[in-house]
């Protein structure tokens, strides 16, 4: 049982990116598109004050932010 539910836990998983992004406050419109797709799973503020986010998304979604920027 546990091999099977390790199997459906990597096909869920195959396509979705997740990464830690560090934004300047000027990319406040990339911030704001990524809470929007709801793929913010945390988020911090460092000592410079940008933005430190991990984000969590599907593949095709990271795709189409990176070449609308």
């Amino acid at each position: 049982m546990g091999t099977l539910l390790e199997s459906i836990a990597n096909l869920l998983g195959q396509g979705v990116i997740e990464e830690t992004l560090i934004l300047h406050p000027k990319d406040a419109k990339l911030r704001a598109l990524l809470y929007e797709k709801k793929a913010v799973v945390s988020e911090k503020i460092n000592e410079q004050g940008n933005y430190c986010l991990s984000v969590r998304l599907p593949h095709n979604e990271w795709s189409k932010i990176k070449t609308s920027k």
